[in-house]
């Protein structure tokens, strides 16, 4: 499955750092690993939906492993699917 729509879920502040970075919404494997963690910090903080806050630590997770996906970071810790 390809997700083709992730600016549905960004905030406004996000869309404007990635267009400062030049880095489209649905390729994030240009950008460096520092501006991936700001990135992850600056989503989690601004989530658009208010039924995707404070619903725990779970939904953290699926959106950090949704980043890391787009970023094609591949999420190998913590996990409970080995990677090859």
């Amino acid at each position: 499955m390809k997700a083709e729509a992730i600016e549905v879920l960004l905030h406004p502040s996000c869309q404007k750092f990635l267009d400062g970075l030049e880095c489209p919404f649905d390729d994030l494997s240009k950008l460096k690993d520092d501006d991936i963690i700001k990135f992850k910090d600056l989503f989690i903080m601004n989530r658009v939906s208010k039924f995707h806050r404070d619903i725990g630590k779970n939904m953290e997770t699926l959106y950090d492993y949704m980043i890391d996906i787009l970023s094609k970071r591949v999420p190998i810790e913590n996990v409970n699917v080995k990677v090859d």
